[in-house]
C-alpha cells in the first residue's frame, strides 16, 4: 500500500510542476503581448526558447514515468 501512495504522491508532484511551468510561459507571453516592448524581435526568441525547453522537459517527464510504470508493470 505505500508503494502506491508513494506512486501518487511522485504523480501529483508531477503534474504540480507541469502545472507550474505552464503558468510561467502563460505570464511570460502574456507580459510579452502586454508590453509591446521595443525589443520584441529579441522577446519573441526567448519566448520561443522557453517554450520549447518547457515543452522538451514536459514530454521527457511524461515519456520517463511511463517506461517506468511498464517496467513496473511487466514485473
Amino acid at each position: 500500500m505505500r508503494h502506491i501512495k508513494d506512486v501518487l504522491v511522485k504523480l501529483l508532484r508531477n503534474i504540480n510542476f507541469i502545472d507550474a511551468l505552464i503558468s510561467l510561459l502563460t505570464l511570460q507571453n502574456t507580459l510579452l503581448v502586454i508590453k509591446k516592448a521595443a525589443q520584441q524581435r529579441d522577446m519573441l526568441r526567448l519566448s520561443a526558447f522557453t517554450t520549447t525547453v518547457a515543452l522538451v522537459i514536459i514530454t521527457g517527464m511524461t515519456v520517463w514515468n511511463v517506461v517506468k510504470s511498464l517496467k513496473r508493470r511487466s514485473r
